[in-house]
């Protein structure tokens, strides 16, 4: 009986925190949670602060869609589905662009065209096959 009312209280209160974030699934709270990423950082070392391994995956590498309303698209849905069937410990990714100097980035959009994804693993293993598939 003590371990019902202990279990139930316990639950009331990862509700609580769960509906004080203003998350809808504890998936996206830990996503942005997460004590390994730093999403106000300048560099990606700063942004994946945790991940031992980061690569930069170039747009050219990733798929384009059709938006009917917004046009081509990138998608980063295969390595995503990549990711989740090979690598075997914590992957994230962000968008960044990488400026070359200073004033580039003060140039419009298509001049620039630096913009990547970053990739975070945090085993050498899954690093190294991922830059065998997407390199």
């Amino acid at each position: 009986m003590f371990k019902y009312f202990k279990y139930k209280l316990l639950e009331r209160r990862w509700e609580k925190i769960l509906k004080n974030s203003h998350f809808n699934s504890w998936d996206t709270f830990l996503y942005w949670d997460d004590p390994d990423m730093n999403y106000f950082g300048n560099t990606p070392e700063e942004s994946l602060c945790g991940f031992n391994y980061i690569i930069e995956v170039p747009f050219e590498k990733l798929d384009v869609i059709y938006n009917p309303m917004f046009g081509p698209m990138h998608s980063y849905a295969t390595i995503e589905d990549w990711c989740e069937n090979n690598c075997k410990d914590k992957v994230r990714w962000i968008f960044s662009t990488k400026f070359n100097d200073h004033m580039d980035q003060y140039k419009p959009f298509p001049q620039r065209d630096t913009d990547v994804v970053l990739m975070g693993f945090k085993s050498e293993k899954d690093f190294f096959w991922f830059s065998m598939k997407w390199q």
